[in-house]
């Protein structure tokens, strides 16, 4: 038997060996996989350049668009607070409820930002694997990703009062007349209104208690009859 065989048995039964002991491993359990108990330094360092590297691979392609709209910053600000802040956390804001509990610990975005916008867009929406980051792609658009991505490229120059400002909830809705609609407190009751012989019967304005539409000689017009 030659020299040459006798390694590649040696490199073979090797092998086999070190993937009998990862299956007997496995199998045992005695890996904590609670993420109240932390990797080893050795696991943890594993983990984060495979993480790294995967996500490197798949984001150096992507087209990074214009990212300066003020539009897009604002519309970013509001996913990030109904989605993102609990976790990542907000100028403001240091601690909440869900945080404490998560490991791998997510980073405090307020503070550190983004370095890259291809791989913030791709963390965004495919998430990553055996953490708390969902795939936010599987529910928004591409435009809606780019537009966190945007707000994210801010946060860390940004105050808290200008991020409260941002976040704000939308005006309530106006109806045609420029007057805030509010349904009424008790049932509206029917009311009998005489229209002109020129116009058509009378009918309801669908889901707005309070409002009706005639449709007369000049075309449909609201009026408010509560």
């Amino acid at each position: 038997m030659t020299c040459t065989v006798k390694a590649g048995l040696a490199i073979a039964l090797v092998l086999v060996m070190g993937a009998l002991g990862a299956v007997a491993f496995v199998g045992s359990g005695v890996y904590n996989i609670g993420a109240d108990d932390h990797h080893t330094k050795i696991v943890l360092a594993l983990i984060e350049q495979l993480r790294d590297r995967s996500i490197a691979t798949r984001a150096r392609d992507i087209e990074v668009p214009p990212l300066e709209d003020t539009s897009k910053i604002v519309a970013g600000a509001r996913h990030y607070a109904s989605l993102c802040a609990s976790c990542h956390l907000a100028p403001g804001m240091t601690k909440s409820d869900i945080r404490p509990g998560l490991y791998p610990h997510p980073p405090s975005l307020a503070q550190e930002g983004v370095l890259d916008e291809r791989t913030a867009f791709w963390i965004v929406k495919h998430g990553i694997k055996m953490s708390a980051m969902p795939a936010w792609g599987k529910s928004l658009d591409d435009a809606a990703i780019w537009d966190i991505v945007a707000f994210l490229r801010q946060l860390p120059i940004m105050s808290p009062d200008t991020y409260q400002e941002l976040t704000k909830p939308p005006a309530a809705p106006q109806n045609t007349r420029g007057l805030i609609w509010s349904p009424p407190s008790t049932p509206t009751p029917a009311v009998r209104i005489d229209a002109p012989r020129s116009a058509t019967p009378v009918v309801p304005v669908t889901g707005l208690p309070g409002l009706i539409s005639l449709r007369t000689s000049q075309g449909l017009r609201a009026a408010r009859f509560s």
